[in-house]
């Protein structure tokens, strides 16, 4: 747990790095083309392992010896051939096109997703973090920087990031060392398994990018590169979550049950990593403040809403995965979907109707994400306080508001 907390410092150091470098070198407008590229190729990857990531300790129990990996493989080939040909042919810097090209890096950050999951699965969870938080990161943070040095043109930069990408996953795989195996029929037979994996993830994860994609269409470049940098930020509260999630859905074997057992046992250890990335945010802000990058306006329209809601997210569990663990995946998907409406109708009021600010809509977002889960944790017949993480929720949210608010 520990060096899996220390692993994603690193990672989140290399990124906030990143993003201080592409801000520098860059204008604006091209920074945030840049940004919507990397966000792009980061979120887009887990639905493109088409549930493999998040399945792999229930496909374990049936496939020792991983058959469909080589399948998958050639169709990550021949999806980035799709992507590249269609980004190129794109009307030139539109903002469909800077989306198309961070599709098709996405499927190179797929391939290497599902090589570190298989040491997860085999319980190499120290492999696992240095892999996936640590190498991998590190090395698409060079491949970005460099290239942004070379090319302040985007086309130019997108087209060689996503060749050189796609060069480091084929290193990557004859590195994994797993036998070159072409069975489809099994790969599309299990694709069958992992599909609901893929879309009851997909609420949850559009509700934790929202805030910049809809910064991306509907507001101007400052503001999304503003939103940009305190999304990632409060991102982080998910961080000791998301760490610990990963670990007990190994041990666990896919049984819910045990899998809530496990995570009640690390609360605490929990709680403080969240208090320490608490600090650090705060510690963000007052720097914006002095340097002049943040004003008190941005506290309470973008920063205290993006920081509330990660909290209100971290205080339960992904309730869609963990009903298709749980052998009900189209309850999972109902969840899902559900909340993937409730986004796509607060955007159509924030184009035709009325224009709040996009953190308190991502707010409100999370408060029903939250509601939602009460009715799970019923049907699940799960206690309440097994399944929530109130009294957390409250203490470090009342230490956000006072915090913050006192800085204004």
């Amino acid at each position: 747990m520990n060096f899996a907390l220390f692993s994603v410092g690193i990672s989140s150091l290399l990124s906030f790095l990143q993003l201080a470098i592409l801000s520098y070198i860059l204008n604006v407008d091209t920074y945030v083309n840049f940004r919507a590229f990397i966000n792009t190729m980061n979120n887009a990857a887990p639905f493109l392992c088409l549930g493999f990531d998040s399945a792999m300790p229930m496909l374990k129990k049936s496939n020792e010896n991983f058959p469909f990996f080589w399948s998958l493989l050639l169709l990550y080939l021949l999806f980035f051939i799709i992507f590249f040909a269609i980004a190129i042919i794109s009307i030139d810097n539109s903002k469909f096109q800077v989306l198309l090209f961070g599709l098709t890096a996405s499927l190179s950050l797929c391939g290497t997703t599902i090589i570190a999951n298989l040491k997860r699965s085999n319980g190499n969870f120290k492999d696992y973090f240095l892999s996936l938080n640590i190498l991998d990161k590190f090395l698409r943070f060079l491949i970005i920087i460099v290239l942004a040095i070379f090319f302040d043109d985007f086309i130019n930069w997108a087209i060689s990031a996503s060749i050189l990408f796609l060069m480091y996953l084929i290193f990557a795989a004859y590195r994994a060392n797993i036998k070159p195996l072409f069975n489809f029929q099994i790969l599309f037979r299990h694709i069958k398994k992992t599909f609901p994996f893929v879309v009851s993830s997909l609420g949850l994860f559009a509700l934790t990018r929202f805030p910049f994609y809809a910064a991306f269409f509907f507001e101007g470049s400052y503001e999304t590169a503003k939103v940009d940098f305190w999304l990632l930020a409060s991102l982080l509260l998910l961080v000791p979550v998301l760490n610990s999630s990963k670990i007990e859905e190994s041990r666990s074997g896919g049984n819910i049950y045990e899998y809530i057992h496990g995570m009640k046992n690390k609360r605490l250890t929990i709680s403080l990593q969240e208090f320490l990335i608490l600090i650090s945010i705060f510690i963000a802000t007052v720097v914006g403040i002095k340097i002049g990058k943040t004003i008190p306006q941005d506290i309470f329209e973008v920063i205290l809403p993006l920081t509330l809601g990660m909290l209100f997210i971290g205080s339960i569990p992904n309730y869609a995965q963990l009903l298709c663990f749980d052998l009900k995946p189209k309850l999972g998907v109902v969840c899902s979907l559900t909340l993937l409406a409730i986004l796509i109708g607060f955007c159509l009021c924030h184009s035709f109707l009325f224009k709040l600010p996009i953190s308190i809509i991502f707010l409100i977002s999370t408060i029903l994400y939250f509601i939602l889960g009460l009715y799970v944790s019923m049907f699940l017949k799960i206690k309440f306080q097994d399944f929530f993480r109130v009294k957390r929720m409250i203490a470090l949210g009342l230490i956000s508001i006072l915090s913050l608010v006192n800085l204004v």
